[in-house]
């Protein structure tokens, strides 16, 4: 089932915390804090992979309920034949099927927290059920006659906007009004920059320790190209990435290739990013991706990227040592970061 009952309390595990040194990840931490403090319901914002259920399990860990169950249901993960009957539960009888009695996740998580993922895609046949649960703090199990009592701080998430989805009929709007509460807006890591060889340190320390293996950090040769990628698909792709280089050529001090990043995101400058970065921060990311592709066109071989980007080799040479980028010059010892 994607129902995840996780252990009561863990704020004192560092994997939970919303980690970086950005004015964004400040910012989002300050409003978990506010949010904990609080019964409030609240809806989490963001697009896939920005660590959404993630801002939830901190909300719920510095929160009064945090001694009781955190559960997370995925709404886009359950058909809409089960999906009523994952949320509110079933009594025996109540369908061909129903052959015991069924808690659903509203009650596994009394007077705890349920986190509901993508409630954007629940169907307009549960969004008026869920709406009573939020407003009469009961809920009715299918088939049931009598209502159950019950105490549920509600979280939800999407990286739909549901307030388009309101306009369109696709969402109840009392439904949103009553969920979005507080709203906590997750920003995309293209908008954390500062934060990226944190959260990358900080994935390659978690792996290799599992693995029993030791970690000093991640290789300054592989900085430019982690900050010139335009990751789409977030912290998720990062951890990928990270755990993908450990696998292939692990090493206390770790080194990020491109071979690392998937062929479907190419290390590619993301314009809309370079836009809100000032000039310093976005030449040298360009160039960085720039250079980037170039040497891995040409096998890192610095005589035929330079004569295919009309460039002297000793200026490519000098952009590529100021990167710390790899390079294999015309003698065919590698330069530029080793």
């Amino acid at each position: 089932m994607p129902v995840d009952r996780s252990h009561p309390n863990r704020a004192g595990d560092s994997s939970c915390s919303f980690l970086g040194v950005s004015p964004a990840a400040a910012h989002v931490r300050e409003k978990i804090r506010l949010a904990a403090e609080t019964k409030a319901t609240v809806v989490i914002t963001g697009e896939s992979g920005v660590g959404k259920e993630l801002v939830a399990r901190e909300i719920h860990a510095q929160s009064r309920r945090a001694r009781a169950a955190f559960v997370a249901l995925n709404c886009a993960a359950i058909p809409d034949s089960l999906l009523e009957s994952e949320i509110f539960g079933h009594e025996i009888g109540a369908f061909t099927d129903a052959k015991n009695l069924h808690h659903g996740a509203l009650e596994q998580a009394h007077l705890g927290t349920l986190f509901l993922d993508e409630v954007g895609d629940l169907s307009p046949s549960a969004q008026p059920k869920l709406l009573r649960a939020l407003e009469a703090n009961e809920i009715l199990r299918v088939g049931a006659e009598r209502p159950t009592p019950l105490d549920v701080r509600f979280i939800a998430a999407t990286n739909h906007h549901l307030r388009s989805m309101c306009k369109e009929g696709r969402f109840r709007r009392d439904l949103y009004y009553r969920l979005c509460v507080l709203e906590i807006r997750v920003p995309p890591l293209r908008d954390r920059i500062e934060d990226i060889l944190l959260l990358a340190e900080h994935f390659a320390g978690l792996a290799m320790r599992a693995a029993g293996r030791e970690f000093e950090r991640i290789a300054p040769s592989s900085l430019p190209l982690l900050k010139a990628h335009p990751w789409r698909g977030n912290v998720r792709e990062l951890r990928s990435v990270v755990e993908r280089a450990i696998a292939t050529h692990p090493s206390p001090q770790l080194e990020i290739r491109s071979s690392e990043f998937d062929v479907e995101s190419d290390p590619r400058v993301s314009l809309q990013g370079l836009f809100r970065d000032d000039w310093k921060t976005a030449r040298e990311r360009f160039e960085a991706a720039y250079a980037t592709h170039l040497l891995d066109r040409h096998d890192h071989d610095v005589k035929k990227a330079a004569e295919a980007a009309h460039l002297v080799p000793r200026s490519l040479y000098k952009m590529i040592r100021r990167l710390g980028l790899r390079a294999v010059p015309s003698g065919g010892t590698r330069d530029g970061g080793e």
